[in-house]
């Protein structure tokens, strides 16, 4: 899955295992072991996965009024998977955004994990493969012909 030697390399680097105990960031993507002021790079992770949950549905996972009330969510709440539009996503998105929200950040998936063992993210590999290599180069052959020239 990695593009080459250094890819893996990297991200080797990024894994250490010194854990951290200032709280930073911003609310909204805080790690829960942030709060509990020992956490690593597991909480980037969290973050990614909430990042994710945004984009996908457009909405936050934990959300209050006050910061420390989005603390308390991050902490005892779940997020909902069961309002629109997630009924119409993909199992293995839901499942993915599952793995990075993970409370428990020694069962959550590594970034290695998430970009090279999940299948949601190696069905998005492959189709990104098949695009590049198959449908771009139609599209851009297509778009260089006289016929398009001839309209434009």
């Amino acid at each position: 899955m990695f593009d080459s030697f250094l890819d893996a390399k990297f991200l080797e680097l990024v894994c250490v295992e010194e854990r951290l105990t200032d709280i930073v960031g911003s609310a909204y993507y805080v790690a829960p072991e942030v709060l509990h002021r020992s956490y690593g790079t597991e909480a980037d992770v969290w973050s990614i996965g909430v990042i994710t949950y945004i984009l996908l549905c457009g909405s936050r996972p934990f959300w209050a009024r006050t910061e420390s009330g989005i603390f308390r969510a991050v902490i005892r709440t779940d997020p909902s998977f069961d309002e629109m539009p997630w009924p119409d996503l993909s199992r293995e998105a839901k499942d993915f955004v599952k793995c990075l929200l993970n409370k428990d950040h020694r069962k959550r998936m590594t970034a290695a994990q998430a970009l090279s063992e999940h299948s949601w993210t190696r069905l998005y590999f492959f189709c990104e493969k098949i695009f590049t290599h198959l449908a771009l180069p139609s599209v851009f052959g297509c778009c260089s012909s006289s016929m398009v020239k001839r309209r434009s």
